[in-house]
């Protein structure tokens, strides 16, 4: 059974941790491929496909995640808070993946004139091209305005916590509960605030208000939440279009290579996490 049935049958959680250990796994497949020099052919474009494969596995399991708890995905506890902090909408930043291109494709560079310089002759397979790299930054415009996009719409989101509806609400619940002391839902106040002393409500008509508001709250939050999880599905069908479309520009060398390095960064990145709990 490969991940991509896993991703239906386990929760995130679980479901992340297999997708670590087969990424480990295709980084060193990747890896030999690329030290055998195999520059073309069936072995190569096998190990490519599944390198994608696994990264489309991982959406899989964060859009049927996100629709069932999409705070489990944006910021998941089981995550170390040096990965929670570098997230953008629960994983990396589509648009990242232009800069790792460009990184490895600088680095190429540089190579290729230390070795013309040295007399020796530089391989330019995985060199850029020209159509290659206006291909790469039409992407990279389109992905940015996306990016754009949605952090308006997240900052709009966020912005909604403190509307008018929200305050009146939490209003409603402080004045209810005298406004003095934390109301919790096993342990309700019993003492009246002056508004309801005054106008003579008991304990059961101020309950009542209390958890009439409390529905509203969380129909409120509801709202909030279905929301959220727009935002995050969106993010991750760009993350999917971002590697489809670089994927599709690279050659298979490129594409390995591409691959290879980004699992080296996620991988990289947890290392520096679990280093820094010691």
């Amino acid at each position: 059974m490969g991940l991509v049935d896993v991703a239906k049958k386990l929760d995130f959680k679980d479901f992340y941790e297999q997708w670590v250990t087969m990424q480990h796994v295709t980084m060193d497949e990747l890896q030999r491929a690329l030290q055998d020099n195999v520059i073309q052919g069936k072995d190569l474009e096998e190990t490519v496909e599944k390198a994608r494969v696994l990264y489309v596995s991982y959406y899989d399991a964060m859009d049927k995640a996100a629709k069932e708890d999409v705070l489990q995905v944006i910021s998941p506890s089981w995550r170390s808070s040096l990965e929670r902090a570098f997230m953008w909408l629960g994983d990396w930043r589509p648009s990242s993946a232009y800069q790792l291109v460009y990184g490895l494709a600088g680095q190429k560079v540089e190579q290729e004139i230390a070795q013309l310089l040295s007399g020796v002759e530089a391989p330019s397979l995985d060199s850029l091209t020209a159509s290659q790299l206006a291909s790469i930054n039409s992407q990279q415009l389109e992905t940015l305005e996306e990016e754009e996009r949605l952090r308006c719409q997240i900052a709009a989101l966020q912005g909604r916590l403190a509307d008018r509806p929200m305050v009146s609400l939490a209003e409603i619940i402080k004045d209810a509960t005298g406004g003095i002391e934390c109301y919790t839902v096993d342990k309700p106040r019993t003492v009246l605030s002056g508004e309801d002393r005054a106008s003579g409500l008991n304990d059961d008509r101020r309950n009542e208000r209390i958890s009439t508001a409390e529905g509203l709250i969380k129909m409120e939050m509801y709202e909030r939440l279905q929301r959220l999880q727009e935002l995050l599905l969106a993010a991750v069908s760009l993350r999917r279009r971002t590697l489809d479309g670089l994927l599709h520009t690279l050659t298979s060398l490129q594409s390995a290579q591409f691959l290879l390095a980004s699992f080296q960064l996620q991988s990289a990145l947890r290392h520096s996490a679990e280093r820094l709990k010691q």
